[in-house]
C-alpha cells in the first residue's frame, strides 16, 4: 500500500513515487481510490531518486570538491573511513586508484598479478587492471606507494581505452605531443601520451603557474574530481575535444593549422612535406630545418606558452621551432639573416622576431637571444623558437632545398 503517490502506468509496468523513492512495479491487477492504491505485485525494482548526502566531519559543504566527493561516494566508487572522515587531503595510493578505475570500467578478470601484491586487499583489482592493459607488466607494483600525477594520467588514458577503443588511438597519436606546461621536458614516452590525453580531454588540469607537476602525488579530493570528469569524458569521442585534437595534430604533423586556423587556405603542399627538411639561406650563412609551425589563437592551448597577451579575436600569430646549423659567420651576417633570406615564412624562420625571454625561460625553451654574438658559431647547431605576426590577406610559404613547399593565405 502506498499513500500520497504519483503514478504513471505503462501496460503491465506501473511507475509511482512515494516520497523520494521511484518504484517500477510489474502488476497483475490493481484497484485505486482517492487515498489508497492496492496492487498485486509480481516483481518490484526500486531506484533511489534522491539519496541523502553523506556527511564527513572533514568535508564541509563549501569544500571545493564536496560535490565530486558526494558523487563518487554515492556511487560506491570512493568510501569514507569508519571514524566519519573522508581524508580529502590524504594522498591516494597506487592500489586505491587502480581499484577506483576498475569500479568504473568493464575490466577483465585475471588471477595473474605482481609479486608484491599477493594477499594484498587490492590484489584482484590490480590483476584486473593488468589484464585490461591499464597498468604495465613489471615484476612489482608498489601498491602502497603514493600515486604520482604522471602515472595517474597514464592509467586514466588507458582506462578510457578499455571503455572506448578510439582513446587507444588518441594515446598512440600523442607520442610526440608538445605539452603546454612549464615542466613539459619532464615527460617522456607513455607519461607524455597519458598527460596529452588526460589534459586534452579535461580530466586532469594544470596548475595556476602553468605547470603540471608530473612527479607530485595526488589527493583523495583531487581523485574525486577526476572520477566525475572521467565519467563525462568516457561517453564522448576523442575528436569532440578541441584541445586533444590540437595536441594530436601537432604530434602527428607538427602544426595545428587545421584545429585552430580552419579559415586559412592551404595553397600549396602540407607542412609535413617541409617539416625537418633543409632550407639553405640565400647568403649561405647557415642551414635551417623547421620542426614545428604553431598558430596562436585565443583558443589555442599554446597561446600562454608563447605569448603573454590575449589576442582578442585578431589574426593568428605563427610560431616556429627551428633547428639551425651555422655554416659561416661574417660581420654582416645578422642583417642578412634577418632580412635578406626570403619572403613569407622563410623570411622569419631564423631571423624572425624573438619571443620574450622571460616567457621562454618560464616554459623552458630557447628563443633567439638579444645578444647573438655567442649564439651562432661556425658548425654550431641551435634549436630555438621564433615568432611571426601575420597580416590579413597575407600569403606565407616555406620552400626547402629539395623544392618541397608549404604555402597558406589568410
Amino acid at each position: 500500500v502506498c499513500r500520497n503517490y504519483h503514478y504513471t502506468g505503462f501496460g503491465e509496468v506501473l511507475y509511482f513515487l512515494c516520497g523520494f523513492t521511484l518504484r517500477a512495479v510489474w502488476v497483475r491487477s490493481y484497484e485505486m481510490d482517492s487515498s489508497v492504491f492496492l496492487i498485486t505485485v509480481i516483481a518490484i525494482a526500486t531506484t533511489i531518486v534522491k539519496a541523502e548526502a553523506k556527511v564527513f566531519s572533514d568535508v564541509s559543504n563549501s569544500h571545493w570538491a564536496n560535490s565530486s566527493i558526494q558523487n563518487a561516494v554515492g556511487q560506491g566508487i570512493l568510501k569514507g573511513y569508519g571514524n566519519g572522515t573522508f581524508g580529502p587531503d590524504r594522498d591516494i595510493t597506487r592500489a586505491e586508484f587502480v581499484t577506483i578505475l576498475t569500479r568504473m570500467i568493464d575490466a577483465e578478470s585475471n588471477s595473474s598479478s605482481y609479486s608484491d601484491v599477493q594477499g594484498h586487499w587490492a590484489e584482484d583489482a590490480i590483476a584486473s587492471a593488468k589484464a585490461s592493459g591499464i597498468v604495465g607488466h613489471a615484476s612489482t607494483f608498489r601498491p602502497n606507494a603514493s600515486l604520482s600525477r604522471k602515472t595517474m594520467a597514464v592509467w586514466v588514458a588507458k582506462a578510457l581505452g578499455v571503455e572506448n577503443s578510439s582513446y587507444n588511438q588518441a594515446f598512440a597519436d600523442s607520442k610526440t605531443a608538445l605539452l603546454p606546461f612549464t615542466d613539459h621536458k619532464q615527460f617522456k614516452g607513455a607519461d607524455q601520451q597519458g598527460a596529452a590525453v588526460a589534459f586534452g580531454t579535461g580530466i586532469m588540469k594544470g596548475f595556476p603557474d602553468d605547470s603540471f607537476k608530473p612527479g607530485e602525488t595526488t589527493t583523495r579530493a583531487e581523485v574525486a574530481s577526476v572520477i566525475q570528469r572521467f565519467q563525462n569524458v568516457v561517453k564522448k569521442s576523442p575528436d569532440s575535444f578541441d584541445d586533444l585534437n590540437e595536441l594530436i595534430e601537432v604530434s602527428i604533423t607538427g602544426t595545428n593549422i587545421i584545429t585552430r586556423v580552419p579559415e586559412a587556405s592551404i595553397i600549396g603542399g602540407e607542412f609535413e612535406e617541409v617539416r625537418g627538411k633543409e632550407i639553405t639561406l640565400k647568403n649561405n650563412i647557415g642551414v635551417d630545418r623547421v620542426l614545428m609551425n604553431i598558430f596562436l589563437t585565443d583558443d589555442s592551448i599554446y597561446r600562454k606558452m608563447f605569448l603573454d597577451i590575449e589576442l582578442e579575436g585578431t589574426l593568428p600569430i605563427a610560431i616556429y621551432k627551428n633547428h639551425f646549423t651555422t655554416v659561416s659567420v661574417d660581420d654582416e651576417w645578422s642583417y642578412e639573416l634577418s632580412y635578406g633570406n626570403a619572403l613569407g615564412f622563410s623570411g622569419f624562420l631564423v631571423g624572425g622576431s624573438r619571443i620574450d625571454e622571460n616567457l621562454a625561460d618560464q616554459f623552458n625553451y630557447k628563443t633567439r637571444p638579444l645578444d647573438i654574438s655567442n649564439f651562432y658559431k661556425k658548425s654550431k647547431q641551435n634549436t630555438f623558437w621564433t615568432i611571426n605576426y601575420l597580416r590579413d590577406g597575407g600569403r606565407y610559404s616555406i620552400t626547402t632545398d629539395n623544392g618541397s613547399e608549404f604555402e597558406i593565405a589568410l
